[in-house]
């Protein structure tokens, strides 16, 4: 089973789902295929997490550099539709402060235009 969903463009910012459940056994698979949607023509990026049912500190590490990587190019990156369990453990890790979430994702990708 593939951990990344659809994928498509909206308004210049790239969207995409991720799926199942992010634990150290697939944090190598997310890490590649985060690094496959860094493009400089559209360095704006959504992810839609309401697929995903768990994320480990293995796999929130991975999101917290792959960030990193898209705002030192110029971009920015934006959660969008966490379920209940996975925004709590966002949440208790603080990084709540540092991911911008949204419960949707035509919520993030508006986010991009104010």
């Amino acid at each position: 089973m593939s951990l990344f969903g659809q994928s498509n463009n909206q308004d210049d910012v790239c969207i995409f789902s991720l799926k199942g459940s992010l634990d150290v056994s697939v944090q190598k698979a997310l890490k590649d295929g985060l690094d496959k949607l860094l493009d400089p023509a559209l360095p704006d990026l959504v992810v839609d997490l309401s697929a995903v049912t768990f994320i480990d500190s293995a796999c929130l590490g991975t999101l917290a550099a792959f960030l990193k990587t898209v705002r030192k190019a110029g971009g920015d990156f934006k959660l969008a539709s966490l379920c209940a369990d996975v925004r709590s453990i966002f949440q208790i890790t603080r990084l709540d402060t540092v991911f911008e979430l949204h419960d949707t994702v035509h919520e993030a990708v508006a986010s991009f235009f104010k």
